[in-house]
């Protein structure tokens, strides 16, 4: 298969998602090539940020120049931030009670209790009546 000839492109028709994601590649290549992986996917997005702030689409021909370079634009490397992002735990958290169980139950609490109570002993004194009846 043929090499496309990007020269008959017009410089100014905007870059395709596909060409974004090159340059990013490229990009993370660029900075450190053994973690280009995780560097494409911020470079990529570092891009489209770009895009979206400055308000000027990336074009075709942008994409060439930026394919020229033998190290990453200012601009773009400013953008990136490598900090590590926390990975999440995949084992639940424990969660810590607040209620130490010496703790007196709240008055609501009590006088449901209480009403609990009542009616376990008029169910009881139901049943006793009923049993002596039969």
């Amino acid at each position: 298969m043929a090499k496309p000839d990007f020269n008959n492109i017009s410089a100014s028709k905007e870059a395709s998602p596909r060409q974004i994601s090159a340059i990013a590649n490229r990009f993370a290549k660029l900075t450190n090539p053994k973690d280009s992986w995780m560097l494409t996917k911020k470079y990529t997005a570092v891009l489209y940020r770009f895009q979206e702030e400055s308000g000027k689409k990336i074009t075709h021909g942008d994409i060439q120049k930026f394919f020229k370079v033998s190290k990453v634009p200012k601009n773009f490397s400013d953008l990136l931030t490598t900090a590590e992002t926390p990975k999440e735990s995949t084992k639940p958290k424990k969660k810590t009670s607040t209620k130490s169980s010496k703790t007196p139950p709240k008055v609501s609490e009590t006088s449901e209790l209480e009403a609990l109570k009542k009616q376990v002993a008029d169910l009881t004194a139901a049943v006793q009546l009923l049993l002596k009846n039969s």
